[in-house]
């Protein structure tokens, strides 16, 4: 029984679990272990077993095993996901509720949290903005690594998306 399994069709988590190395030891491409699987199904893989403990479920998206931007949280348990695979967790964004302080956020029928939260995490803030001294709550932004208003963030990102 080897980990990851050889079946690069199945998922990060899937491939990870001990279930089906053993089913894949025994010529079998499912595990057979029922009420599991993931997001899609309305799950968050409650009968996995292996080596993924909650902080790499939280920060390794559950399908491609990359460090995943969203997380999702179902019952206790919180995956990760990378944009590119949230249809894969049948989640649908809606940008139009999303503000600056959301990044990394999904509002979804679900319950979805943002990664920081899900890794016990609490972004930096600061009493005002680094770029234009607002007396307004400031946040981290990762992609310059000041800290921004509201205003300044949407600046920022309108400027890198090119609009």
């Amino acid at each position: 029984m080897g980990l990851p399994v050889k079946d690069e069709s199945l998922c990060h988590v899937c491939r990870h679990c001990e279930y089906m190395a053993k089913a894949e030891d025994e010529g079998n491409k499912i595990c057979g272990v029922g009420e599991c699987g993931g997001p899609a199904k309305g799950r968050a893989f409650p009968k996995y077993k292996g080596p993924l403990g909650p902080i790499a479920l939280a920060s390794q998206c559950f399908v491609c095993g990359e460090v995943g931007n969203i997380g999702i949280t179902i019952l206790d348990r919180t995956l990760a996901c990378c944009e590119p695979h949230l249809h894969i967790a049948n989640l649908e964004i809606d940008r139009s509720v999303l503000k600056p302080e959301d990044m990394g956020v999904v509002r979804t029928k679900r319950v979805v949290v943002p990664l920081e939260e899900a890794l016990g995490l609490v972004p930096p803030k600061k009493d005002k903005c680094d770029q234009c001294s607002s007396p307004e709550e400031a946040r981290l932004h990762p992609g310059t690594e000041t800290f921004l208003c509201r205003k300044c963030w949407d600046l920022q990102e309108s400027t890198k998306r090119g609009d």
